[in-house]
């Protein structure tokens, strides 16, 4: 199964599991290296360490974060042409707006689609393994992050999704450094992605 195939494969199965997962702040993935502030209620829904997806559910089971790790030779993409793969695997109505993450190149997306039959905002991040220039090291992997919500409660968890967000580190040592949010702010001088009006997308 590919990636984005077992990307929402997970994403619609998981509106289907009642969350029993061990209550978490601080996550440590010792397989893919990776480090997580996540929100204090939230739990641990499911662990694929063959495809390296974490997936993570607010308690009532409405909000999703997960952490998606890619080997850098799978697809050869950039940042924005890994973002717009999983954009287009998900069906998802979004805007992509570039930007720098600790010397890489990143790139964020606010999207909308379809899980399933139930519709789903969130932000979805994309960090790419290569250093920008010679004084950054490489990151051992490609990321893919996602932060969502069902959409009728996306102002509910709006917060709680761009905390988890900016507490990922792709290495335990930068765990204590800037996040994806922060950096995105930073890096773009504090605007924003172009707003759009958070439609349904058309069903495959």
């Amino acid at each position: 199964m590919g990636k984005v195939s077992k990307t929402i494969f997970i994403v619609i199965s998981i509106w289907l599991i009642i969350p029993t997962g061990i209550m978490a702040t601080d996550v440590l993935n010792e397989t893919f290296s990776w480090a997580l502030n996540l929100a204090e209620t939230w739990q641990l829904l499911d662990y694929d360490t063959e495809n390296g997806i974490v997936s993570f559910a607010d308690q009532e089971g409405h909000a999703i974060m997960q952490v998606m790790v890619r080997h850098p030779d799978a697809t050869g993409d950039d940042a924005v042409a890994q973002l717009q793969g999983v954009v287009d695997g998900l069906v998802a109505q979004a805007d992509i707006a570039p930007f720098t993450f600790s010397g890489h190149a990143a790139a964020l997306a606010d999207a909308s689609w379809n899980a399933g039959s139930i519709p789903v905002r969130g932000y979805i991040v994309t960090i790419d393994d290569k250093p920008m220039d010679a004084s950054v090291s490489a990151y051992p992997f490609d990321y893919v992050l996602m932060v969502f919500s069902l959409q009728e409660e996306y102002d509910v968890y709006h917060d709680f999704l761009l905390s988890n967000l900016d507490g990922f580190a792709p290495l335990e040592a930068e765990y204590h450094m800037p996040g994806a949010v922060s950096q995105f702010i930073r890096a773009t001088g504090g605007s924003q992605v172009r707003p759009f009006a958070p439609e349904p997308p058309s069903r495959p």
